[in-house]
């Protein structure tokens, strides 16, 4: 039975990249609607195309970068950075400035990286105040099934501060959610960082990490970046291209793409994992019982 999943799991990741190739060769390499961001007279590796929020998932038509974490922890502000939209003016991805997430449905927008064009995914917020868990990452496995030609990376935003039991558990219920096989296509994207932080990567690594958040990184094959605050480096700064330039670099660098098949498979699994737990609490009660009933029956 596994080999067969296996086996199915090949056959969809061939048709996809099938379809990718079949697409390259169609993609403009210039329009007049396209926003280029230039560096020294060169395009840089980032392409900005249509920059405009969709919410028909069904509408998915390229492979998908996921945008994943906390509610508040700056996933929809990533995506405006790497979109080249002001928060403040016309921003692509709504941001809240409370507990309560903006985002209740995932939208997207495209994107071009290289030759490459991406539809990027903004999601609800994990440990959102209003939806309870369930809700919001049933809502993210819906918008993963809608994902026909894959997801290229998984970006987990998790912000830049002391690690803490909360954080320990958003990265164990996204890791059982996606599966251990998510790993190998997810970064971690460090936010609210201080301006030392963005300006000094190394530091930020060497001063703020914990043994939980070095395994955390090493586990996604030691791919992070930091996503660098607009209200400190704005859209144009060089600091600020050059932390979503290492980010770009990280998401070209994965091969192949997170598949349905990959989630259907860690959801199996979970509700395996829920069928044991289950059952054995059933024979601890009823253990518990047929104890209770011995003694009543003792002291009669």
């Amino acid at each position: 039975m596994e080999n067969l999943r296996s086996s199915r799991t090949r056959i969809s990741d061939t048709n996809i990249e099938l379809r990718n190739s079949q697409r390259r060769r169609s993609i403009p390499q210039s329009t007049s609607n396209n926003r280029f961001s230039r560096r020294n007279g060169q395009n840089n590796i980032f392409t900005y195309v249509t920059p405009k929020l969709k919410s028909h998932l069904s509408d998915i038509d390229s492979p998908v970068i996921l945008l994943i974490g906390k509610t508040g922890a700056g996933k929809s502000t990533l995506g405006n950075s790497l979109l080249k939209t002001s928060e403040n003016e016309n921003p692509t991805f709504l941001v809240s400035d409370s507990f309560s997430s903006v985002t209740k449905k995932s939208g997207f927008a495209n994107i071009q990286i290289g030759n490459e064009i991406y539809n990027i995914v903004d999601t609800p917020g994990i440990f959102d105040t209003d939806d309870p868990n369930d809700v919001v990452l049933e809502e993210i496995a819906r918008t993963i099934q809608k994902c026909s030609y894959g997801i290229k990376a998984i970006l987990f935003v998790i912000e830049a501060k002391r690690f803490t039991e909360e954080q320990k558990e958003i990265i164990n219920r996204v890791k059982l959610f996606f599966g251990e096989e998510a790993l190998q296509y997810m970064i971690s994207v460090f936010s609210h960082c201080n301006r030392k932080q963005t300006n000094d990567p190394e530091y930020f690594k060497n001063v703020s990490w914990n043994r939980e958040m070095k395994a955390l990184v090493n586990s996604m094959g030691n791919r992070w970046a930091i996503s660098p605050s607009p209200d400190i480096f704005p859209l144009n700064n060089l600091v600020h291209n050059q932390r979503l330039e290492e980010l770009q670099n990280h998401i070209v660098s994965i091969d192949g793409v997170y598949t349905n098949e990959l989630l259907e498979k860690a959801r199996k699994r979970q509700e395996e994992n829920a069928r044991i737990a289950r059952e054995a609490e059933e024979k601890r009660q009823k253990e518990y019982d047929e104890n209770k009933r011995r003694e009543g029956e003792a002291i009669a």
